[in-house]
Formats: C-alpha cells, sequence, structure tokens
C-alpha cells in the first residue's frame, strides 16, 4: 500500500496523524502497513465493537481507541481519516469528515446508490480535502494474470467469476 506524504501541515512536523474508522481486517492491514511507514502516525482507531477497537490500539501501539467515528473526525490531532468500516457506512463518514476538513482514504465502494455518490464526492470537492478510494488489488500479481488473459482471448466468454483471497494480518508465512 502507498500512502500520500503530502497531507495537511506534515510538511512541517515530518508526519501525517491519520485516524482509523474500522478495526476489523482490512483496518487492521492498514494498521500494519502505517505502523511501517516513517512519514505516518495513528493517533486514533475507531471500530462500533469498542473491544475490537481497544485490541487493535494495543497490537499497533495506537494511543487511542473510541468507539464512536465521530470522535475521530472531531479529534484535532487528525490530519486524515481511512475508512475501513462495513461498506454502507462510507457515504455518512465520508460527508463527515469532508465537512470536517480531514483527508479521507476510504476503502471501496463510495456507496451503493449513485446519488449518494455523487454527494460524497460534491463534498468532498467542496470542502477541499484529498480523497482516494481504494481498490488494493488492481495491481495484484494474480489479477493482472487474469486481466491479461482476458485480454488476450484465453478467456472467450467470460461472463463472471468469483475470486478468494486469504491472507492473514501481521503474519509470516
Amino acid at each position: 500500500m502507498v500512502y500520500a506524504t503530502d497531507i495537511g501541515m506534515m510538511a512541517t512536523r515530518g508526519k501525517v496523524r491519520l485516524g482509523i474508522i474500522g478495526a476489523g481486517r482490512i483496518g487492521q492491514v492498514h494498521c500494519l502497513a502505517l505502523s511501517r511507514n516513517p512519514k505516518a502516525e495513528v493517533v486514533i482507531v475507531a471500530d462500533f465493537f469498542v473491544k475490537a477497537a481497544e485490541s487493535c490500539a494495543q497490537k499497533f501501539g495506537i494511543p487511542s481507541a473510541v468507539q464512536d467515528w465521530k470522535d475521530v473526525i472531531r479529534n484535532p490531532a487528525v490530519d486524515g481519516v481511512i475508512i475501513c468500516s462495513p461498506s454502507d457506512t462510507h457515504h455518512e463518514i465520508i460527508l463527515g469528515a469532508a465537512k470536517a476538513g480531514k483527508h479521507i482514504f476510504c476503502e471501496k465502494p463510495i456507496d451503493y446508490n449513485l446519488k449518494r455518490i455523487d454527494e460524497a464526492l460534491a463534498t468532498v470537492a467542496q470542502s477541499g480535502v484529498k480523497f482516494q478510494l481504494g481498490f488494493q488489488r488492481r495491481f495484484d500479481a494474480n489479477f493482472q494474470r487474469v486481466r491479461q488473459a482476458v485480454q488476450g482471448g484465453m478467456l472467450e466468454c467470460l461472463e463472471g467469476m468469483w475470486l478468494y483471497v486469504m491472507e492473514s494480518v501481521g503474519k509470516k508465512n
């Protein structure tokens, strides 16, 4: 994963301070990646299941764990948020974070409704914050092989496909 290094006031203090919203598997993947980035610091993690937030905070040395994502966007120490919560919460969190002036990285999808997607993107544009939607598998070697097979005509009549990814967070294979 690649994280932007030019967000907010980072240039003056050397680090971007982030809040993680969602402490499940993908939230922990981001926490692990960010813990290895000397230009990033996770300062707060939120999860509806507060014990998940507390466990994640302890595992990755995050100083604050909360249940309400609004506590993350209200936190003045947070420059940007990483939204890893269930998909049906993304729209509301994007609106709140953008209005609070927090830069946003959001796991896909923004929402399932086109009007709500348009509203979220308009709010982001109006607020002037940076926004990135995560498509973490775009450059995955296996996904690239499938793409090449389709483009090369090896899969003549592909109508659909299910791909399963098995991985663990922070464990060495």
